[in-house]
């Protein structure tokens, strides 16, 4: 749903600067500011410390309208939220921040009350996205040997 939504962001002027960083269960506030200091256009400068990295993010980002989705966080330091999201201050109204987690305490740190959950698809629509992907077809009416095959897969992923 984030990707599908960052796409259609691509395609529009909305936003002045966009950045994806996929975070994962490491959380190094000094690999993700570079990530996002690279794709908001900042080139391959090296930092010998944090403070002058974010000093710079904040530099290019200073009163721009931008989106920055923080895919698959798992951290839950808030203190490392808080030196995080410094730079991102210095940018224009309208800015955003996606985070997708699937870590329910995470958001109730960072005080988001009404987070979005998203349910796990039933079988048959899984069934249906997976032949989607792998075969460009709603089903496995054209290619029945495939099926049980593509079955077992959906099964293993739940």
């Amino acid at each position: 749903l984030a990707r599908l939504l960052y796409d259609e962001m691509q395609e529009k002027d909305h936003f002045e600067l966009k950045a994806w960083v996929c975070v994962s269960d490491e959380f190094d506030i000094f690999n993700i500011s570079k990530i996002i200091f690279q794709s908001i256009g900042g080139g391959n400068q090296e930092f010998k410390d944090l403070n002058l990295l974010q000093v710079a993010v904040k530099e290019k980002i200073s009163k721009k309208r931008f989106l920055l989705v923080l895919d698959d966080v798992w951290s839950e330091s808030y203190a490392d939220w808080e030196i995080l999201e410094r730079p991102f201050l210095a940018g224009a109204a309208g800015s955003k921040i996606i985070m997708t987690t699937r870590k329910q305490s995470l958001l109730t740190k960072l005080g988001y009350k009404q987070p979005y959950n998203l349910s796990v698809l039933s079988h048959d629509s899984a069934l249906s996205l997976f032949c989607q992907h792998a075969l460009g077809e709603d089903n496995f009416d054209s290619h029945p040997t495939l099926k049980p095959h593509g079955e077992g897969i959906v099964e293993k992923c739940a």
